[in-house]
């Protein structure tokens, strides 16, 4: 089958097009050009390939030693993970957090324990993934095409197809963007709040969990955006936030935004009444699904000052 290679442009257009989870680019070109569906034999048996890496995890499981070694970063614990969220806890240092093309540095157990866009409990979880954070550093190009060969063969991944990496790169990539989108949503929220006077309180907070008052009312908040993309509506809401604000007994709750719909879960009942007991990666995940059919625990507002009245801050 012929290759051939597309500028940025071309690239941006191909993903505007694509089906998530449907499509490769090849698929995209035959359905806008209007010529019949791929034959059957063309169709790559993702599910198999799948099940293989799924089955090879173990066996190949990639390390931070490895990693440390690879590019020589000036550490003493080095922690992996594929997505850049979910991590054992540092224990010595200079210690450092690394998905496949950087890593976030902490030269100090106090640093990294205070550093607010970290979930720190049993485990470490990282919020959109540490690729957005700010002091994320690029491992250096040099190794770059070695390392990603590398961890292509030690998660058995050699296996895929020209037309399934172009699809898993397209969906990573849909995937940062609505991960992008995410975060803005909540710092428009954020800067909203503050032009109606609301306070904003992070100390002794982290992540996206924050502290509104407004003259002697108060409540506790998780603040949740899930932009445009292949997940559109759906969130993860950390153990560690519900426990704490439980553990204090106040007035808390969870703001879902997506860029056409915000709704606010108040307290306990009503959020595990939509969320469920049920837990992945310390982790309880709702959908946009789950809150409009639950509107007597999800209440659906459109202004910051319909959410002031509904929450109790004023």
């Amino acid at each position: 089958m012929p290759s051939i290679r597309v500028d940025d442009s071309v690239w941006e257009w191909l993903k505007k097009h694509a089906r998530p989870l449907e499509d490769t680019p090849n698929s995209v070109l035959r359905r806008l050009a209007g010529l019949d569906p791929a034959p059957a034999e063309e169709e790559v048996n993702v599910k198999p390939v799948e099940e293989r890496k799924r089955a090879e995890t173990v066996k190949h499981r990639f390390t931070g030693k490895q990693l440390r070694e690879e590019y020589s970063l000036p550490v003493d614990h080095c922690l992996y993970h594929k997505d850049g969220k979910f991590f054992e806890r540092l224990i010595n240092f200079p210690g450092a957090l690394c998905d496949p093309h950087g890593y976030l540095q902490y030269d100090s157990k106090a640093e990294f324990e205070n550093d607010p866009r970290l979930n720190i409990g049993k485990k470490v979880n990282v919020p959109g993934g540490i690729s957005i954070h700010p002091k994320y550093r690029t491992l250096l190009r040099a190794k770059d095409s070695e390392m990603s060969g590398l961890l292509l063969k030690r998660k058995g991944s050699m296996t895929m197809t020209p037309q399934q990496e172009s699809l898993s790169l397209i969906m990573k990539q849909l995937h940062e963007e609505e991960e992008r989108e995410g975060d803005a949503l909540v710092e428009q929220f954020l800067s909203e709040l503050r032009e109606a006077g609301v306070k904003i309180l992070e100390e002794g907070r982290s992540g996206n969990h924050f502290r509104l008052e407004q003259e002697k009312a108060g409540v506790e908040v998780s603040l949740h955006g899930s932009g445009l993309g292949a997940r559109q509506g759906w969130w993860s809401v950390g153990v560690n936030y519900v426990k704490k604000v439980e553990k204090r007994g106040g007035h808390w709750g969870v703001v879902f935004l997506t860029p056409e719909k915000r709704f606010w879960v108040v307290d306990g009942c009503n959020f595990f009444r939509i969320a469920g007991n049920k837990t992945e990666n310390n982790r309880y995940h709702v959908q946009l699904a789950d809150l409009e059919k639950s509107s007597s625990s999800a209440n659906r507002f459109s202004s910051v000052q319909e959410f002031l009245l509904i929450s109790g801050l004023r």
